[in-house]
């Protein structure tokens, strides 16, 4: 009936009862292998961090202070093209102190950059443009190489921006005010 038979050896009759019993030393072996662990990485990363600044003057702006920035090709390309041209700019003024290693300048001086949230200073409420309207404008981030696929898109978009203004131009006709618009024909190949 039981293909198994159970035999016991002298000396493991309480193997359970010795496996409770050691619970408690490995929970406490494992716990002290985490500290040690811990302490080990924390120490790893001084040593790496003090290897890295290694010569490195620590220095900290606060704000009101003039900062020199230094422009990188990845973070502006299109003022670093060539390698002759100067990398920075002058100085700036220290807004707000982040930490440390970051700070919010002020750049309205050198790139126009303003604070204003709205695209147009002079009106009084609102912003000028319209955020629900991102997915149908696919020219707004037209960025890198002119692609196939990007040329498709750049021309669906542009097809259905003039077939908009189509619409709302017959919607005004009605209404006898005179308007000037210049509608763009894409030849479809």
């Amino acid at each position: 009936m039981f293909p198994y038979v159970i035999k016991y050896k002298k000396g493991k009759e309480n193997t359970m009862a010795n496996a409770l019993s050691r619970r408690k030393q490995k929970t406490k072996f494992v716990k002290k292998l985490h500290a040690k662990v811990r302490a080990n990485i924390e120490k790893r990363n001084g040593q790496y961090a003090r290897q890295a600044n290694k010569g490195h003057v620590k220095v900290t702006f606060e704000p009101r202070d003039g900062v020199r920035g230094h422009r990188r090709k990845e973070k502006f390309p299109t003022r670093r093209k060539y390698k002759l041209q100067p990398r920075g700019d002058g100085t700036f003024q220290v807004l707000e102190r982040i930490n440390d290693y970051a700070y919010k300048l002020d750049l309205s001086t050198a790139y126009g950059v303003e604070f204003d949230s709205r695209t147009n200073p002079f009106e009084e409420e609102g912003n000028d443009r319209n955020p629900t309207d991102k997915d149908k404008d696919n020219l707004r981030h037209t960025r890198g190489p002119t692609t196939r696929s990007k040329t498709k898109t750049m021309k669906q978009s542009v097809l259905g921006l003039s077939s908009r203004i189509k619409e709302n131009l017959e919607q005004s006709e009605s209404k006898a005010t005179s308007k000037w618009v210049t509608l763009l024909q894409v030849d479809e190949e």
